[in-house]
């Protein structure tokens, strides 16, 4: 009794066994056959990687077919018809399955070798088709039999298979560029020796155990090559296709519904019992029904159910998504800031790394109109898909402001937790086009604002500058006449040796009153400055500026310090635009300067630049005053704000700059042309 009930143990742990590996085989194979056929972007031109996931999946399916069908069907009539034609299908999806994964390994390698290589593999299929006629006409329903009897056969040719396929990825690892290819390559080689051992394993086996452990080997031979497949899938995204880790716990509860199945009999006392080997049958029945209609049924009802959409399909919610827009459209936040946010609420909803990329070919490919969205699964291109490989990236989005392109959002390939499928990939972009309208609404109201400002500013200058125009016209005759008197006392006492000082001092009046005409004319009249073609010597100039100020300077007890003052110095432009610079700051320098201070005046060359310095002692420019000080009209002082204005606008004209140096007791306007 003791021998017949641990045969019965053993009968039911293998039919578990093997019920499981055949449950896992179909769900494996049969989702990458369906992203291999369904998405022809990925490996182009690699026919035998389709074929030979294909032939797996009808191994396995057609194996899980047969065992629930002997449990569940209690007439062999009808199968008796059926069963020989499924065995056919799966045998020989079995058998193609090594010569084409030596082809598959073959079309991988970048310089491929001969195709006499893989020519073998393929040529040992023909031993095989007599076999395949006797099972038809014989209606042989139990293939563990007729393998048993060809096993010999099968193992030549799983071994010669085997010796092609090492011997192309030793030569693939030799001549592979990018490492993860290699490490592929190396893993690859290890699964097919796992293989060919179990398959050789097969062979040995003897006594009770023999028949349903030989099959359970030969079975898990089989998985080892898809889950290597779907490691890499998952570390390297290799193979480009698309397994989220939702994939992974719809695939998980199943088996641990069917988990609890097993356990539930043993604990109930009907383990072994046909009864519960139906309910076996029709829980993974139902298992894989739910596997193939998964997706039509879970979009079908949450089209009609937010709690069910919440629940099974969607990472990105609508509160979630209403919740950022709200966010975006506040205008407090800079556009840096609400950038950030947006790429950071992505990135936390989806579970992976998101960043902005700056790759030129997916630039360019953007910078199409209507160009939208892609991932590795549906690049446009091959050398798209590339780039994404290559800057790790699993899918791309356009920003675009105004119509034109903004920038790339980008979603790494390192972690895989959502954002890949197409509602998710519609919601990050719905995200971004709220991003892209919070963006130009922003930059709509700072222009708005900005052409408010300019005008309003436009207006002050343009009433400043008729004012200034009305005093321009008022002054010229006033200095008209007093050149003119300047000039007439001057030749008068040239006449007499004594009056040699006071002569001097009228000729520097005359030029002074040259310089108001001149200024006048430039700036309140709004004529153009002349063509500078002309150089000027500056220590004249800074000599003439000291003597005119030395009087004020004087008066309070300030000293011009113009030692640091190189000879010989010339620089482009007219005597009037440097008047202008010079005595404009060197008057600003005494009029800030304290008492008793002194007054620094530094030319120099350097660097074939001139370099003309002027500073003064005291406190410094407040923050306010100093970011406007080049700006017309600005004054600490009560005076015009003209000064500062017409000096920077003068450099500027000679191709220059002027810089301000503002701190305790050194504030100095440095030009440098």
């Amino acid at each position: 009794m003791r021998v017949a009930g641990a045969a019965s143990m053993l009968q039911d742990l293998a039919l578990y066994a093997e019920l499981l590996i055949f449950l896992l085989g179909t769900f494996m194979y049969g989702f990458l056959t369906r992203e291999l056929f369904q998405q022809r972007a990925i490996l182009p031109g690699n026919r035998p990687i389709r074929l030979l996931a294909l032939g797996l999946t009808l191994w396995y399916s057609g194996s899980l077919l047969d065992e629930l069908a002997s449990i569940l069907l209690s007439s062999a009539g009808l199968w008796s018809d059926v069963g020989p034609f499924v065995d056919v299908a799966r045998s020989v999806g079995w058998l193609a399955s090594f010569p084409l994964l030596a082809h598959t390994i073959w079309r991988m390698l970048d310089p491929r070798p001969s195709w006499l290589w893989i020519a073998p593999a393929y040529l040992s299929l023909l031993a095989f088709p007599p076999v395949i006629v006797d099972v038809i006409r014989q209606s042989e329903t139990d293939l563990t039999r007729v393998s048993r009897d060809v096993y010999e056969l099968f193992l030549l040719h799983v071994t010669l298979a085997t010796i092609i396929s090492v011997g192309l990825i030793l030569y693939g690892r030799r001549k592979a560029k990018r490492p993860e290819l290699a490490q592929f390559l190396r893993w690859l080689m290890v699964t097919v020796l796992v293989v060919e051992a179990l398959v050789l394993l097969g062979a040995t086996l003897i006594d009770v155990w023999s028949e349903p452990v030989w099959r359970i080997l030969v079975n898990t031979s089989g998985l080892v090559l898809g889950m290597t497949f779907l490691y890499f899938v998952r570390r390297y995204n290799l193979l480009s296709l698309s397994l989220s880790n939702r994939s992974l716990r719809h695939f998980v509860s199943i088996l641990a519904l069917l988990f609890l199945i097993l356990l539930a009999g043993p604990a109930l006392g009907a383990s072994g019992h046909p009864v519960f080997h139906r309910v076996l049958a029709w829980g993974i029945l139902l298992a894989v029904l739910a596997g193939l209609f998964f997706g039509p049924l879970t979009r079908w009802a949450t089209r009609r159910s937010q709690v069910l959409a919440r629940l099974w399909e969607r990472t990105i919610g609508q509160e979630e998504i209403a919740a950022l827009s709200e966010q975006l459209q506040k205008l407090d936040a800079s556009e840096a800031e609400i950038t950030k946010l947006a790429s950071d609420e992505v990135s936390r909803w989806i579970g992976a790394e998101t960043r902005w990329s700056d790759n030129t070919e997916i630039w360019s490919y953007f910078r199409e109109q209507g160009t939208k969205a892609f991932n590795r699964l549906r690049a446009p291109s091959p050398p798209l898909a590339n780039a994404l490989v290559e800057e790790k990236l699993h899918a791309v989005f356009p920003l675009r402001v105004g119509g034109e392109l903004e920038s790339v959002f980008a979603i790494a390939s390192s972690a895989v937790g959502g954002g890949y499928e197409d509602g998710e990939m519609e919601s990050i972009q719905l995200v971004l086009s709220q991003l892209a309208a919070a963006i130009e609404i922003r930059r709509l109201l700072d222009a708005r604002l900005a052409a408010e400002r300019s005008q309003a500013e436009q207006e002050r200058l343009s009433m400043l500058g008729m004012v200034s125009a009305s005093l321009a016209h008022e002054l010229k005759n006033p200095l008209s006449s007093m050149k003119a008197l300047a000039q007439t006392v001057r030749e008068e006492l040239g006449k007499e040796e004594t009056h040699h000082e006071q002569a001097e001092d009228l000729r520097l009046i005359v030029e002074q009153v040259d310089r108001l005409n001149e200024v006048a004319r430039e700036v309140l009249g709004f004529a153009r400055p002349g063509t500078h073609s002309d150089t000027t010597p500056l220590e004249k100039v800074i000599e003439s500026a000291a003597y005119v100020l030395d009087h004020e300077a004087r008066g309070r007890g300030i000293t011009i310090d113009q030692e640091a003052v190189e000879n010989g110095a010339e620089a482009r432009g007219t005597p009037a635009t440097w008047q202008t610079v010079v005595f404009n700051l060197m008057l600003n320098a005494i009029r800030h300067a304290p008492d008793g201070s002194t007054v620094r005046v530094r030319l120099r060359v350097e660097d074939d630049a001139l370099v003309f310095e002027c500073a003064n002692e005291g406190p410094p420019i407040a923050e306010d005053i100093a970011a406007h000080l080049f700006d017309p009209f600005v004054s600490g002082e009560g005076g015009t704000g003209l000064g500062l204005a017409l000096v920077e606008q003068r450099v500027r004209e000679l191709g220059g700059r002027i810089d301000l140096v503002n701190e305790p007791d050194n504030i100095l306007f440095r030009v440098r042309i």
